[in-house]
């Protein structure tokens, strides 16, 4: 009897953490969505575009001056394509969340970006590429 309580013991323990893994395989869709918006802005230079994700603190920090030097970087592998990979989210406090991507560009198979963004209230409230 004991060995039988061990082993549902095991098992349920197992289910949950291949559940809980399963369930941090993808960022929910409007996470997902406000990152492609991001990227495809500095692909284009929008800083509109870039804004209709952010919030207040956020569009203050992103100029139009800041952007344009993202976009210089890095919109070539970006529209030369690119893959991005979720990695998953933290919790941070105050009930916000940062969310992790690895950015893999086809023009440059040795050069990968880690893509940070955080939410707040549903909004952008911080975008990083390092």
């Amino acid at each position: 009897m004991n060995r039988m309580k061990t082993f549902l013991a095991l098992f349920s323990a197992l289910t949950l953490f291949a559940l809980s893994a399963v369930a941090d395989s993808a960022p929910p869709p409007s996470v997902n969505t406000q990152l492609d918006v991001l990227l495809d802005a500095i692909q284009a230079n929008d800083i509109a575009k870039f804004h209709s994700v952010c919030d207040q603190e956020m569009i203050k920090a992103m100029t139009p001056e800041t952007l344009k030097k993202v976009s210089t970087q890095i919109a070539g592998p970006l529209k030369a394509g690119y893959d991005k990979q979720y990695w998953g989210m933290l919790n941070r406090p105050s009930g916000n969340h940062a969310y992790y991507w690895k950015l893999h560009f086809s023009s440059k198979p040795d050069h990968d970006l880690l893509a940070e963004m955080w939410i707040v209230d549903g909004k952008v409230a911080g975008f990083y590429l390092r």
